[in-house]
């Protein structure tokens, strides 16, 4: 298992900046079960983020699921099951 923290690029670099991070994490841990940590989730940017996430990862069968945590900006952490789980 393991976790990343998605925390930039800022939020002025441009909407759904942070949207291809969970592409990257799925090529490279193709088959591993993990976690995404998305910071500022009180953003609605950040918001459509995550829910392009949990998209992505239904479609690849990795049940995922998203809990919220009340920090400065907000945050958010999606668990997902390895492929073929």
């Amino acid at each position: 298992n393991f976790l990343v923290v998605v925390d930039g690029p800022p939020g002025p670099t441009g909407p759904f900046a942070r949207c291809p991070a969970a592409e990257v994490v799925l090529r490279a841990f193709h088959s591993t079960a993990g976690a995404l940590l998305l910071d500022d989730y009180g953003r609605a940017d950040e918001k459509e983020v995550a829910r392009r996430w949990m998209e992505l990862l239904n479609s690849t069968g990795r049940n995922p699921s998203l809990t919220e945590y009340d920090l400065e900006k907000k945050a958010c952490l999606i668990r997902f099951d390895r492929l073929g789980s």
